[in-house]
């Protein structure tokens, strides 16, 4: 482009002009520490006196800045700035009180519109340093620029020469943005650079005026504006929970964040802000309640958005259905307590992938319309095809969705212009939103978003260009609707498939959390049921706890290592408290059991409405022999095992218990080993044969008379695999990974054994400085087949996984997902097939070609790969970036087999992945007389194919709400048995409002219809 360099360098030199007088504020004093969390700070240490061009930090450290300044009085009558860099991230506080963010695009602080002189500012800087790495984990600090104290400066502006500057500006990046644009741009700047001495500030300055009335009329008359379309500006900032730092850090971020919204809403009387994530208007309320409260005024004036109920952003594919309910109840709850509003609008645009059964879970929950963002500028295989859908999931239930390219943008020619382009639907669509703001902590806009923002309102002529609301944008949108096309199921993310495998102790115990809290929650339910007073509110803290680590950058395993710390902590309090409660409720619902009778009662929960043989473990001091009898009086064998008494439960009632008793006979067998010549576990149902390097060689179904494997392909191969994604290398597992790998070679720990209830064989394998021994067990009464797995893992860049090569002709697998079943592809026949080489899922894969089915479950292993007969699960990753000790150490995991007759249905494997995911529970007992018999069910479901999910208590406190899903696809009428006295049950929507009168109740039985995999909620009221 002609002249547009030389025209860029002269507005440089023209940049002091604006300043009526400016000088340097040197001799600050530095405090500098440590960061705890809101108000507390640990290692306070007195740095002195320093002045800009020191080098203060380091990372992770935390400067305080202090200094008292005092206006001259020749700045009277001119705006007044303070212009400081600290060199980190940070906060300023004016006389005590937080002001606004200070970061480098948030430099400039407007002290006053306009000064008077001699005023005084007690003016404090809180600066934090940041840590980040590059991809391979190495430091990425710069000591030059990060950590500096670089400038500090108090400056009278000229306001006039200040908005000529943004002017030329403009013209600048629309001169760049549109070429056709050369010829008059240049013509533009040459009169104005022409019309006064650019040496002479003076000059200059007497210009500016008529400058400005110059490129207005010109800009203006400039062609016709195109108003066909009109491009949306939504201020916002994206602000990550958790990511390259801590959660504690956002408690910071979000005070500086919306100090310097309130600053732009003073300056700019246009400007609005919407924030999605309900959490971080809870955590400004607790970090800084005086901001707080004109951030409330601000939303009471509708200039500040919330965008969304969601209580944090979290990821959609590894969370379970109920818990992403939850997140929408706990937003809601504080949006209605504390804002006395409920927004029907939800952003999700960071996300990873978003599950197929969300637009039930947004429509029920009075949700109509969603930004999901993230596939449209990061899918590494194929273009989405929409910018804006009707989004139809798996259900049929439908929202509205529109997706961006991309946000926190820049308010100027190029963003408008790249959001023109980036319109998929131009014929159709003319409403374009763009997300404009820095994000994650950024404080959002900052002067040249407002400015250009401005100038392009008036000016710009590709499009009207407009401020937005996000509701306001949706309201415009709706328009749309019905000439909008529909995309169908699960939006899969092409990218971030290692999320579904990076950080699985953040995954384990989030598993463990959702399981034991949904128990929790039924033996209250229970509890309330038998007339004991329900406790919700002790245990809801814990519950949000959950939530917060389920935000998308904790769960999905892509935050730094102090994040998964903090994360462990909060762990363990949620499964210590939560265990205490349960057991707590356990022994207050056992007194009204009758456990009379001879022998040690044992009372075994089962929270699952389908009975699969159970393995009860029941902790035991005093090892003996012995047998366990059942409520019918029949003999299970058992045997003491790691401090523990072990036997199996069949046919325990639907969300119930029964009563056992262990009678000692003096009759228990040890262990023994089996004295055979080669390496073999069999039981009714199957024969495996293993080779010495610990594959299975044979896996035969002796029922179906069927071989499993495909001929000569081992099973349960394990396989070590290079990983070096091209980029994010704890999201990303790229297709080639595939191309470079080592199958690991085992040794036979000793001989096969076998004990009453099992046989088993364990393998050990070396590898790197990392190890893993795994007992394959093949219990007598079941039809699973187990691999119980222990692993030291001291590996970098590597990927462990376990495949299958299974004698099933199939073109499509089944996955769980939240609330539902979704089928994928297992032939990549296209291009999307292909990019689906890793999936997620909840718990399971299945693959049925029929009449038979083979399913691979884990409690908490959530990527999976099928590809014709080639079925994987990836159990460790360990990416360098940004946590560079990802997952080293020891863990404890097991994945399982199930063959069955029929497709996944027949086969019962969501019941079978639900019975490993939420395991019995079981105590010891004192016998004693109780008006409760000793095997009870309190609800169930005359079929399987239902769920019964959760049991709480109403949000509002009346009754108790019971949720259900459909899981196999099918529309029937249903009966619901409800083992207790009742008022009435109501049906609702998720979010607790009635959708129907009530339903009759026959004989404590309610039958209801349920379409295929729709979610059911019912409210049950007491007398």
């Amino acid at each position: 482009m002609p002249h547009i360099q030389k025209f860029q360098k002269i507005w440089l030199e023209l940049q002091p002009y604006k300043y009526h007088a400016r000088q340097e504020l040197q001799d600050w004093r530095l405090r500098t520490c440590e960061y705890v969390s809101p108000g507390v700070y640990s290692h306070m240490h007195d740095a002195g006196t320093v002045s800009p061009g020191c080098h203060w930090g380091k990372t992770g450290q935390t400067g305080f800045f202090s200094r008292t300044i005092e206006v001259p009085e020749s700045y009277g009558g001119y705006p007044l700035y303070l212009e400081i860099v600290t060199g980190g991230e940070g906060q300023v506080f004016i006389d005590d009180q937080p002001y606004q963010g200070n970061d480098p695009n948030h430099y400039r602080v407007l002290l006053a519109p306009q000064t008077t002189g001699g005023e005084t500012y007690h003016v404090t800087v809180e600066s934090f340093v940041r840590r980040s790495h590059n991809e391979i984990g190495e430091s990425r600090f710069d000591a030059a620029t990060t950590g500096v104290f670089t400038r500090a400066e108090l400056c009278a502006v000229d306001l006039l020469a200040q908005e000529f500057l943004f002017d030329i500006q403009y013209v600048l990046e629309y001169w760049q943005t549109h070429p056709e644009f050369a010829a008059v741009g240049s013509r533009l700047l040459t009169h104005v650079f022409s019309a006064f001495d650019i040496a002479d500030r003076k000059s200059f300055l007497a210009y500016a005026a008529q400058g400005r009335q110059f490129l207005d009329e010109e800009l203006t008359q400039m062609g016709r504006k195109q108003d066909e379309f009109t491009v949306w500006m939504i201020g916002q900032s994206h602000l990550d929970l958790a990511w390259f730092w801590r959660k504690n850090e956002s408690y910071r971020k979000v005070v500086r964040t919306f100090t310097s919204v309130l600053r732009n809403m003073e300056q700019v009387d246009e400007y609005r802000f919407m924030m999605p994530q309900v959490n971080l208007f809870k955590l400004l309320e607790t970090a800084a309640p005086a901001v707080f409260s004109h951030v409330k005024a601000k939303i009471e004036e509708r200039k500040i958005e919330i965008g969304g109920l969601l209580f944090v952003e979290p990821d959609t594919n590894l969370v379970n259905g109920e818990w992403l309910v939850r997140h929408i109840l706990a937003g809601r709850k504080y949006c209605q307590e504390t804002f006395g509003i409920t927004p029907s609008v939800e952003s999700l645009i960071d996300a990873f992938g978003y599950s197929g059964n969300l637009p039930q879970i947004l429509k029920k929950s009075g949700i109509k319309a969603v930004m999901v963002t993230k596939m449209r500028w990061y899918n590494d295989t194929n273009v989405f095809p929409y910018s804006a859908f009707n989004w139809q999931g798996i259900d049929g239930s439908r929202v509205l969705a529109a997706t961006m390219p991309g946000f926190n943008y820049q308010c100027n020619p190029q963003s408008i212009q790249y959001a023109m382009q980036s319109n998929l639907q131009p014929d159709v669509l003319k409403d374009i939103p763009v997300f404009f703001g820095w994000g994650d902590g950024g404080g959002g806009a900052d002067d040249n978003h407002l400015q250009g923002l401005i100038r392009s309102m008036r000016w710009d002529k590709s499009a009207r260009v407009t401020i937005s609301g996000f509701a306001e944008y949706f309201s415009r949108l709706e328009t749309y609707q019905p000439h909008l096309p529909t995309w169908w199921g699960e939006i899969y993310q092409e990218g971030h498939r290692g999320c579904y495998t990076s950080q699985a102790r953040s995954k384990q115990l989030n598993r463990q959390s959702e399981a034991l809290y949904r128990a929790v929650e039924f033996l209250t339910g229970f509890n309330q049921i038998w007339g004991t007073p329900c406790r919700y509110d002790e245990y809801q803290e814990n519950i949000e706890l959950i939530l917060i680590n389920q935000f998308h950058d904790i769960l999905p395993g892509s935050a730094i290592h102090e994040v998964y710390l903090d994360s462990y902590q909060d762990y363990d309090r949620i499964l210590a408290q939560g265990k205490a409660i349960r057991d707590d409720h356990l022994a207050h619902l056992h007194k009204h059991i009758d456990t009379s009778g001879s022998g040690q009662p044992i009372i075994v929960w089962n929270l699952n409405q389908v009975s699969l043989p159970a393995v009860v473990r029941v902790p035991w001091e005093n090892p003996c022999c012995g047998v366990v009898l059942d409520s019918k009086e029949e003999a299970h064998p058992c045997i003491f095992q790691n401090g523990h008494l072990v036997f199996q439960a069949h046919d325990l009632p639907s969300m119930g218990y029964e009563v056992f008793r262990f009678i000692d006979n003096n009759a228990n067998p040890a262990w023994t080993e089996l004295d055979q010549p080669e390496i073999c576990l069999e039981n009714a149902k199957y024969r495996v044969n293993f080779n010495a390097t610990g594959q299975i060689t044979r896996l035969f179904d002796k029922s179906q008379q069927r071989e499993l494997l495909a001929q000569g392909m081992p099973g349960n191969c394990l396989k070590l695999y290079f990983d070096y994604p091209k980029s994010n290398a704890a999201w990303d597992i790229d297709i080639d990974y595939k191309e470079t790998s080592t199958e690991l070679k085992g040794e036979l720990v000793g001989h096969p054994q076998q004990d009453a209830l099992k046989e088993w064989t364990t393998f050990r394998y070396e590898f790197g400085r990392s190890t893993v021994e795994q007992d394959v067990i093949l219990w007598k009464a079941t039809n699973r087949l187990d691999f119980e797995t222990r692993v030291q893992w001291h590996e970098k860049h590597r990927l462990l996984r376990a495949e299958f090569v299974f004698d099933i002709n199939t073109a499509k697998a089944v996955y769980d997902i939240p609330f539902g079943a979704i089928e994928r592809d297992t032939r990549p026949n296209n291009s999307y097939q292909k990019a689906q080489f890793e999936v997620p899922a909840l718990s399971l894969v299945d693959v049925s070609e029929g009449n038979y089915g083979i399913a691979l479950i884990s409690e908490h292993k959530n990527g999976f790969s099928v590809e014709d007969k080639l079925v994987g699960i990836s159990l460790l990753r360990a990416p360098a970036f940004p946590d560079t000790e990802a997952d080293q150490g020891e863990h404890n995991f097991h994945y399982s087999l199930v063959g069955h007759t029929g497709d996944f249905r027949e086969g019962c494997v969501i019941h079978h992945a639900r019975n490993l995911v939420n395991p019995v529970l079981s105590a010891r007992e004192t016998s004693h007389p109780g008006n409760l018999p000793r095997k009870f069910s309190f609800l169930s479901i005359d079929r399987e194919n239902v769920i019964i999910e959760a049991l709480k208590g109403a949000e509002d406190g009346d009754g108790l709400i019971l949720r259900l899903y459909e899981t196999y696809g099918q529309q029937d009428v249903y009966t619901l048995l409800l083992n207790f006295e009742l008022k009435s049950v109501i049906e609702c929507n998720l979010v607790e409002e009635s959708v129907s009168a009530a339903l009759p109740v026959q004989g404590r039985q309610v039958t209801f219809r349920i379409r295929p995999y729709e979610i059911k909620t019912f409210r049950l009221q007491f007398a």
